[in-house]
């Protein structure tokens, strides 16, 4: 099975929640308790697939290479990135050092080429300001610069995507002079923080997979747009 290049993000907050299941036999449904992950503590959790199998995920060893491990233990904040898992759908992830937390919902991990539909991208309107780019879910943030009234547009429009562009629409410092001199001449000028850098959330990892499907979202939501 081919691994994918997208990241399953574990943030206790997110993955948790209040759910119920069956009790031993005769017992009332039990509850669990939603698990907020900011007491500091680390939370000890393992990956299963759709059929309940665990799935190794690798972890840094002592030389510096990925060696798989049957679990994880998230940091302070409950936070915990698993990369390279193959491609499926229905993961869960589970912590293993309690049985009174619900696990996270099911997670889809596709192909790296694989593209999304296109109405993910539809009836977005961009207005000029701070925005997330946010149609997987994933955490770029951007910032859009109109050269002219928003009701003149569309215009065309170049993107700026690194780690270090500036991600304020009103202070042009820290972006390329191409952005300036193409805002001035017409066109719409997008600042794309790489995920994990600048203002943008999640990991950072050099030429990641999932920094050309950041990119591809941004550029189908920039088409698709009607802002």
């Amino acid at each position: 099975m081919r691994r994918a290049a997208f990241a399953i993000v574990i943030s206790v907050l997110l993955a948790v929640g209040v759910t119920a299941r069956s009790g031993e036999e005769g017992a009332g449904p039990r509850r669990h308790r939603p698990d907020h992950g900011h007491d500091g503590a680390q939370r000890a959790v393992a990956l299963y697939d759709r059929n309940g199998t665990l799935i190794p995920t690798l972890e840094l060893g002592p030389t510096g290479d990925p060696v798989p491990t049957d679990f994880r233990r998230t940091d302070a904040n409950g936070n915990l990135v698993m990369r390279y898992i193959p491609t499926g759908y229905d993961y869960v992830v589970r912590r293993i050092d309690t049985n009174t937390t619900a696990p996270s919902d099911p997670v889809t991990v596709g192909r790296v080429l694989q593209t999304p539909n296109r109405s993910l991208y539809l009836n977005q309107s961009l207005t000029e300001g701070r925005l997330p780019q946010d149609p997987r879910r994933h955490p770029a943030l951007y910032m859009l610069r109109l050269p002219g009234p928003i009701d003149k547009g569309p215009y065309p429009t170049v993107v700026e995507y690194r780690a270090t562009t500036s991600s304020n629409p009103y202070d042009w410092s820290g972006t390329a002079p191409s952005m300036r001199i193409a805002n001035a001449n017409g066109y719409a000028a997008i600042g794309v923080n790489i995920r994990g850098t600048g203002c943008s959330g999640g990991s950072f990892l050099l030429w990641e997979d999932a920094q050309a499907t950041d990119g591809y979202d941004v550029v189908e939501t920039v088409a698709s747009s009607r802002g």
